[in-house]
Formats: structure tokens, C-alpha cells, sequence
């Protein structure tokens, strides 16, 4: 990784640490001596030697450390095992500036500026401002992604998704972008591209290898969809919501940008399962007459499906220890304990669901 590269990573990370950390004392106001002292002592040894900061802040080696950071930061691990006094450096260097520049904040607290004609903000507070700001487009998606990795606050198909829009926006408008500088014209123009892209751009032989912008060229192939258009404008409009909370930007450039749905009167419907169709299907999980439930799972977890109304991740998750009883009535528990990762998808989702007598009758 080039050096300016590597810099502009730690650069990101820190600017949205100083970021928080300003905002919550604007909101709170200054801290008391107590407080203060433990980020002056830390300043005091982010100014001292290398040896006498790494002993003291990492006194178990930096290994595990370093591991946490490239990961947390978007710094290939790679790095780690080439160049890994180059990040420690940086690293210090960051953080040590970055204390520096909290301090100067919190200090301005403490004054009243009169001696200008007209009231300007702090000199603290425009480097702070500038600091947050002067992300480029692709820092400021590598923190936002790095956030919510580490907070956990997407499912792992959600986050390849917001990913994989991400870097269409980066491809778009270009990584080296600073945010400051993207404008309502060029949300706007990200939204034309998406109404001219091909559906299945990657699986398309005549469009796979081609750029985004190339691919809007090819003829005769079926566009994305408005509810697919939508989707990635949804996902832009939640990043530059966390962009301007941020500081990275000034507004949300792709509010009130989503495209319109066609007439639910005209639009080709779902056509709904006859009744015949239904109780063949039946037929088949509780009978097997064909052959074609190669498995119990296959029948249990099709018929629970049908008899609570539960999503399928939901059915396929299950423990046999979540099927309980309660005041005498049999219940699905449908919670997020026990082994394994279980995802749902949102709170209202964890609840007990009462078995189906019929699911009972036939020997769940």
C-alpha cells in the first residue's frame, strides 16, 4: 500500500473518532478536571517515545492490536505482516494529533472571542470542522461500513448488498472524491446512470466487463427496476444521513430522490395458490406418496410454515428446545438465543407463536 494511502485510512478512522467525540461535547459541555485528566495523560504519552507508548498502551506486544485496528480501520492485513512498524507510527502520530485537536476544542470553551468585528466560529472549531470534512468519498464509506461491522447492525446479505452499492457510488463519482465537493447535480446524475443500467450487468456477457457508465450504452437489454433503482437510493440516503450527523456533509444530497413506483393497477400480480394446488402440496408433505420429502426437516419445516405464518429463516433456525410449552398450550419460542447466530428481522420479530392443533394431530 502506497504511504499516502495507508495515511489517508488512519486519517479517516481518527477524523470520525474527533467527530463524536466534539459532538457529545457540544451537546454535554465541557468536562470537569477529573475527567479531563485520564485524554491529557494519554496525550502525554502520544507525545512521548514510540518504546514508552506501545509499552504502555499495548503492554500485552501489538500484534492482537494491530490485528483489531486493520480491521476496524480498512487497512489490508497484509500490511500488518510487511510494514508493521509503518502503521504504529502513524497510528501514534494520528492519535496524538487528534488529542491535540480535541483539547484545543474543549480549551475554547473557556473564552469569548471579541476582537473580531463579527462573530466567527472558533478557530478550534473550523480545524475540527475541517478535519471532519476533508474525507474523500472512499474514507468516509470505509468508516461508515467499519462502524456498522463492528456494531453488528447489519445481516451478513444486507451488508454485501449496501457493499456492493457503495462501490457503485465510488465508481461513480470517483474514491479519491472529497465529500465536501459532490454536489445535488451529482446525486443526480448517480441516479440517471441507475435508471439506464442493464438488470444483471455482472451476469450479462455483453455487459459483465464493462464499466457503469459503458454499460447504460449497451441496446436491447431489460433496465433495473424501479424498486431496484430505489434500493440503492435508499442505501446512498442512509450513508449521507451518517455522512452529515458526521460532519462529512453539509446535507443529504439524495433526499427525496427515489423514483416512482408504477401503477399497482397495471403492474402484472402475483398470482396466489388455487386451493387444489394448496392441498396437493399438502397432500405430499403429510403423505409422501411420490417420494419427493427426502427428509423430515423438508416436511416439518414447510408445514410450520404454513401453520404459524412464519418466515422461512425464521422456521429454519429453530431449536428443538424453542418448541415449549406454556400454561399448557405448545408454543413456538421465536427468540435469538441459544447455539448458533439467529438473525430476525427486526425486534417484533422475537415472539411465541401457539402450534397449530393440526401440527399436533400430526406428530410435531
Amino acid at each position: 500500500m502506497r504511504h499516502d494511502e495507508l495515511r489517508k485510512l488512519i486519517h479517516a478512522y481518527f477524523a470520525a473518532r474527533l467527530a463524536k467525540a466534539t459532538d457529545r461535547l457540544g451537546a454535554d459541555g465541557p468536562r470537569s478536571e477529573y475527567l479531563r485528566a485520564p485524554i491529557l495523560a494519554t496525550l502525554s504519552l502520544a507525545e512521548a517515545s514510540s518504546v514508552d507508548y506501545w509499552e504502555m498502551t499495548q503492554p500485552e506486544g501489538t500484534d492482537a492490536f494491530l490485528t483489531r485496528f486493520c480491521e476496524a480501520s480498512g487497512i489490508p492485513q497484509c500490511e500488518v505482516d510487511n510494514r508493521p512498524d509503518r502503521i504504529l507510527q502513524e497510528y501514534q502520530i494520528a492519535h496524538r494529533d487528534m488529542l491535540r485537536a480535541l483539547e484545543k476544542f474543549e480549551a475554547s470553551f473557556g473564552r469569548y472571542d471579541y476582537e473580531k468585528s463579527t462573530p466567527e466560529p472558533d478557530d478550534a472549531l473550523v480545524a475540527d470542522e475541517q478535519v471532519a470534512n476533508s474525507a474523500t468519498l472512499s474514507q468516509a464509506i470505509t468508516v461508515y461500513i467499519t462502524e456498522n461491522r463492528r456494531a453488528d447492525s447489519w445481516q451478513p446479505g444486507t451488508f454485501d448488498k449496501k457493499e456492493a452499492a457503495l462501490e457503485a457510488l465510488v465508481e461513480l463519482l470517483g474514491e479519491d472524491r472529497m465529500m465536501t465537493s459532490i454536489t445535488k447535480a451529482d446525486a443526480q446524475e448517480v441516479k440517471r446512470v441507475l435508471l439506464e443500467l442493464p438488470a444483471n450487468k455482472n451476469k450479462n456477457p455483453h455487459t459483465r466487463h464493462l464499466s457503469l457508465r459503458e454499460a447504460t450504452t449497451v441496446r436491447d437489454v431489460t433496465k433495473l427496476s424501479s424498486v431496484t433503482v430505489n434500493g440503492y437510493i435508499s442505501i446512498y440516503q442512509s450513508f449521507y444521513d451518517w455522512a452529515a450527523k458526521n460532519g462529512h456533509a453539509h446535507v443529504n444530497l439524495f433526499e427525496g430522490m427515489r423514483v416512482g413506483r408504477s401503477n399497482s393497477r397495471t403492474t402484472p400480480q402475483r398470482q396466489a395458490f388455487k386451493p387444489e394446488a394448496l392441498k396437493a402440496v399438502q397432500d405430499e408433505l403429510i403423505h409422501n406418496t411420490k417420494g419427493l420429502v427426502k427428509s423430515g426437516s423438508h416436511k416439518w419445516a414447510t408445514l410450520i410454515a404454513v401453520y404459524s405464518g412464519a418466515r422461512l429463516n425464521e422456521v429454519c433456525q429453530l431449536d428443538v428446545s424453542d418448541l415449549q410449552q406454556q400454561d399448557g398450550t405448545w408454543i413456538f419460542n421465536m427468540m435469538d438465543e441459544g447455539e448458533g447466530n439467529k438473525r430476525f428481522k427486526n425486534a417484533a420479530s422475537i415472539r411465541k407463536v401457539p402450534v397449530h392443533a393440526e401440527l399436533i394431530r400430526l406428530g410435531l
